[in-house]
């Protein structure tokens, strides 16, 4: 009897330090890093220290030809994303309506109005779906500064001047942040982004 009762409670001890050590195992173990993807509307590129080449290119930069560029490109690029969302609008309202009393009509011109406040109310398409053709908006094939910052900055336009007059979108210190980057990834050094170099960019991203 005694032998029993001494063998039940050195199994009982064996067990508790078996799970005691396999709590510590399981203490022990680190959750592994969750992957995040490069299209992450919170991801921006990030380079490094430029070489003497490309600090002689960002120093020569013409900031105010660049800025007055994206401008440019700011006023076609809103203009065409409020067209293509009030189509899209459109058509939607367009397949949707069933209804044909003045009652119903006057709520249709409700809606169309409340859509077409949506439509001017994002400015720009999503970040991730902003890709190099999109960007290149001469059709060369290659990106400028200008075209890359439409991407490369988070999309903070200024408010309109008090004689209504929209612009500059940039101050002079973002057009330089994203010159900066631009530079780096300016790997051939002709003062353009390629689709590999405007590729390794964007997969350089980090959390702003």
């Amino acid at each position: 009897m005694m032998k029993n009762l001494v063998s039940a409670a050195a199994i009982s001890i064996s067990a508790l330090a078996l799970a005691a050590c396999d709590n510590e195992v399981e203490e022990e173990v680190e959750e592994e890093p969750v992957a995040v993807s490069v299209d992450d509307e919170n991801l921006y590129p990030i380079g490094g220290e430029l070489n003497e080449d490309q600090q002689a290119a960002f120093d020569a930069m013409d900031r105010d030809a660049a800025i007055a560029e994206y401008d440019a490109n700011r006023i076609v690029i809103e203009r065409e994303e409020a067209e293509a969302r009030s189509a899209a609008s459109a058509e939607s309202r367009s397949a949707d309506t069933t209804a044909t009393n003045s009652a119903d009509t006057t709520s249709g011109d409700g809606a169309q109005a409340a859509n077409a406040d949506a439509a001017t109310s994002k400015p720009l398409r999503p970040r991730s779906a902003m890709t190099f053709g999109w960007l290149d908006r001469n059709d060369d094939g290659k990106l400028s500064v200008a075209e890359y910052a439409i991407w490369a900055l988070p999309t903070k336009p200024n408010p309109p001047e008090p004689n209504d007059q929209v612009g500059p979108h940039l101050t002079t210190d973002e057009i330089n942040e994203a010159g900066t980057t631009f530079f780096y990834f300016d790997e051939d050094g002709d003062t353009y982004l390629s689709p590999a170099e405007f590729t390794e960019a964007r997969n350089s991203g980090r959390y702003n």
